[in-house]
């Protein structure tokens, strides 16, 4: 059972702007100390479908460079925030490794597919999730370059500024279409 302080305490929580992140960050404190171990991080992920699905490699320089050479260091909720996004990138980056099994730097449109709709599915539409074959089948051989997977990653990171200067150029008019040269020359301007 839940008292009414917890509740309110909790509500609190889900009245701030990060609250996500705040929720996260008390879901991987297991032992609420106020910081994080990479232990704790490790048994959090270990049991996600995310990791189930494309497993994360925890022996990793990552986890060195978040946690320290030895991985004894404790992370503040400021750091636990950078690294979550750190993570997503990292996780799609093992996962092109894994599916790219001839390591010649190419992995196929239906790899590309299912890495993205594991590790970025939360930053895609369902139409874009049907569309991500397609999306990746202009190129030779429908095979996908770590360049073309790198930079679609950065696009979906950086879909937000994207909208916005979709939405500035087009003057909020959400049902104009605009050519790929005249994003291009409205953004340089």
């Amino acid at each position: 059972l839940v008292s009414f302080l917890e509740f309110q305490a909790f509500e609190s929580v889900l009245c701030r702007p990060d609250a996500l992140y705040i929720t996260a960050f008390q879901l991987f404190d297991t032992n609420g100390s106020g910081t994080i171990t990479c232990d704790e991080f490790e048994e959090i992920i270990k049991h996600t479908t995310l990791h189930e699905q494309i497993p994360f490699n925890f022996g990793s320089e990552f986890l060195r460079l978040h946690f320290g050479g030895d991985k004894k260091r404790e992370i503040s909720y400021s750091e636990f925030t950078q690294l979550l996004h750190d993570f997503h990138e990292e996780h799609a980056i093992q996962a092109f490794q894994r599916y790219d099994r001839n390591r010649k730097g190419f992995i196929s449109a239906i790899d590309f597919s299912n890495i993205m709709i594991s590790v970025k599915s939360h930053l895609l539409s369902e139409e874009v999730k049907r569309n991500l074959v397609a999306a990746a089948g202009g190129t030779a051989g429908h095979q996908v370059s770590f360049p073309y997977f790198m930079a679609f990653n950065t696009l979906l990171n950086n879909m937000e500024l994207v909208k916005k200067v979709y939405l500035n150029f087009t003057k909020n008019n959400t049902g104009l279409e605009v050519t790929k040269g005249n994003f291009q020359c409205f953004v340089n301007l």
